[in-house]
């Protein structure tokens, strides 16, 4: 009976080890996402990045839809103040909520959403993937 021989594993892209990284680091300094408490209030307004997820990924120059939800202190779906999109540590910014962006430029990314709710600042981020063109 004939053997096979061993296959090799398949070699990961260049950029596994960062998107892995990515997908860890999705939390702020608590643990916590930045999302709304489940069943109701939290206490204070919030703001939560609902598109794209954490760890989403794109091709460079595919569209990206940049939509959060804003909830108020009783836990009630409220409109964004003033929403600013932005890259921390890259030159990029967007202003507005349910927006479709096609300007990002290619990297590993937290992009960061600002906004103003119930009168207070509110913050969110998510890890965003954005390969070059041309890979």
């Amino acid at each position: 009976m004939p053997t096979r021989a061993p296959r090799s594993p398949s070699r990961p892209p260049p950029l596994a080890p960062l998107a892995v990284a990515a997908l860890t680091a999705c939390g702020d300094k608590d643990g916590d996402s930045g999302g709304p408490v489940a069943g109701g209030g939290s206490g204070a307004p919030r703001l939560e990045i609902v598109s794209p997820r954490s760890g989403d990924f794109y091709d460079q120059g595919e569209t990206v839809l940049l939509d959060a939800e804003a909830r108020g202190a009783d836990g009630a779906v409220v409109e964004p103040g003033d929403l600013r999109w932005s890259l921390v540590d890259g030159d990029w910014s967007a202003s507005g909520d349910n927006l479709d962006v096609t300007d990002v430029p290619p990297g590993v990314w937290t992009l960061q959403a600002d906004a103003n709710v119930e009168g207070q600042p509110v913050q969110a981020t998510a890890e965003l993937i954005i390969y070059a063109a041309g890979r």
